[in-house]
């Protein structure tokens, strides 16, 4: 468990410093996932959602994507890290849940850092898992890039599967 700290310093920051003072729960998922995974995360993201929990994510593609969706309507306090520096043109839906103090958007990269890639994904991942005070991992692809995240970080907290 991690002391509830403001951010930290030199990330860039969109929104209520107090969203990451909160307790975090870190959502994490391959981009490939089996079928049978996408219903138990739904489920587990409208559970979030209904307690209210901050979820900490990139909140980028697939399931993590979907949680963004289900989360924004849900009214839950989230943290959204970026795979690269801050966002020059911020999306209307997430203007809006900033403005609604339901969003902290955060980067650990600097500005000119404006392209995503494998390498950034994969230093997001750790950064969330690093700063949560719990993680829950929808899927992790064996093999893939998040399952070696996954297992570089294992044992500093414990992860959680939702399979």
């Amino acid at each position: 468990m991690f002391d509830h700290q403001p951010t930290p310093t030199g990330w860039r920051t969109l929104g209520d410093p107090a969203i990451f003072r909160q307790h975090k729960v870190a959502f994490l998922c391959s981009h490939r996932f089996p079928s049978t995974v996408l219903l138990k995360a739904h489920d587990w993201i409208r559970r979030q959602s209904l307690e209210n929990r901050c979820v900490m994510s990139g909140f980028q593609s697939g399931i993590a994507a979907d949680a963004w969706k289900i989360l924004l309507v849900g009214k839950s306090p989230m943290v959204r890290v970026l795979p690269r520096g801050m966002w020059h043109r911020v999306p209307r839906e997430a203007r809006q849940a900033v403005d609604n103090g339901q969003l902290l958007i955060v980067s650990p990269f600097r500005d000119d850092q404006t392209k995503t890639s494998a390498e950034l994904a994969s230093a997001r991942n750790l950064a969330i898992m690093n700063h949560a005070d719990e993680i829950v991992v929808a899927h992790a692809e064996p093999g893939g890039r998040l399952a070696a995240d996954v297992a570089r970080y294992a044992g500093a907290v414990s992860i959680k599967g939702l399979g």
